[in-house]
């Protein structure tokens, strides 16, 4: 049983992973495309690069979920192509079992994905917020508050 669960999850996980890059990597091409309207003198394209860094934990961490269901129904469905799932039924596994070999790596998806929202997306995105390219326009506070200047208009503070 301790080779199938390797074999499935590693499947499951590899497929999960796949799609978390390829989720996060569109994002943040459509982020990157969409900054560009904003390049003026002091924000660059290198500034660009650095505040997309500063927010991929951000995205990283919205797109786990999605990429856990998609990454499991896609290595699941590799293994049912060739025909994998039903070699590892008719060697005595109970379905029971094959769920629980599929809800491991889910639950280290999960486990990661909560980790990198909890640890890394506030930080990074207040350094990123900071970046040369709002640095005129919004600040966040070490108190937790982010100060907006609506250009000729007014000062905005969010708590």
């Amino acid at each position: 049983m301790g080779k199938f669960d390797l074999y499935v999850g590693r499947s499951v996980l590899l497929a999960t992973l796949g799609v978390l890059l390829l989720l996060v990597g569109l994002d943040a091409l459509t982020s990157i495309v969409d900054e560009t309207d904003d390049m003026r003198d002091g924000y660059s394209f290198l500034d660009i690069l650095i505040y997309v860094g500063y927010t991929l934990p951000r995205r990283v961490h919205e797109f786990v979920p999605f990429a856990a269901l998609i990454g499991a129904l896609i290595g699941l469905g590799r293994l049912a192509a060739s025909s994998e799932l039903v070699v590892i039924r008719a060697a005595g596994v109970s379905m029971f079992s094959m769920a629980t070999m599929v809800l491991k790596p889910a639950l280290l998806m999960a486990a990661v994905g909560f980790a990198v929202g909890e640890f890394r997306c506030t930080p990074y995105r207040a350094v990123g917020d900071e970046s040369p390219g709002f640095g005129a326009t919004l600040r966040v506070s070490r108190s937790g508050a982010v100060w907006c200047l609506e250009p000729g208009r007014q000062y905005v503070c969010a708590r």
